[in-house]
């Protein structure tokens, strides 16, 4: 297969595009006979990451089943004891080099915040009074 250089408009998960702009460990775990995702996808996000971390490629492993491969489970547990041992080394040489920078929203759109609908709402009643029993007229009409 052709190395993944660009997603399609039809992807929902464009990681390809955005794995350039990430700047942290990355742990890739990717099975070897996945049908839904490629394999090549897998080997690629790596290729692309800035800070690599040892990938884990589970032979045999499909798309939803790789929890199921006891290395799966070994392998996360290295990779958080390994982030964990160096936190403060990280964020030290974060603050160096990083600027202030204003929170993101998940969309380009800015949504105007709508009042609740709660606040319309007329008070209910408490559920632990009996209800008031209706009445209600009933016409019988007979017929021949």
């Amino acid at each position: 297969m052709y190395p993944v250089k660009r997603t399609y408009w039809f992807d929902i998960y464009k990681n390809i595009d955005k794995i350039p702009s990430v700047n942290c460990p990355l742990l890739i775990i990717h099975g070897t006979a996945e049908v839904v995702v490629d394999f090549s996808h897998g080997k690629q996000l790596w290729l692309l990451c800035k800070e690599k971390y040892e990938p884990l490629w589970i032979k045999g492993g499909n798309h939803c089943d790789l929890e199921l491969y006891p290395e799966y489970i070994r392998h996360l547990k290295k990779f958080v004891a390994t982030i964990e041992r160096f936190p403060s080394q990280r964020i030290s040489s974060r603050k160096s080099r990083d600027h202030f920078e204003p929170p993101r929203k998940s969309t380009d759109v800015f949504e105007v915040s709508r009042k609740s609908t709660d606040r319309r709402e007329k008070p209910r009643h408490s559920t632990d009074r009996p209800e008031k029993l209706r009445i209600i007229p009933v016409m019988l009409l007979q017929t021949n």
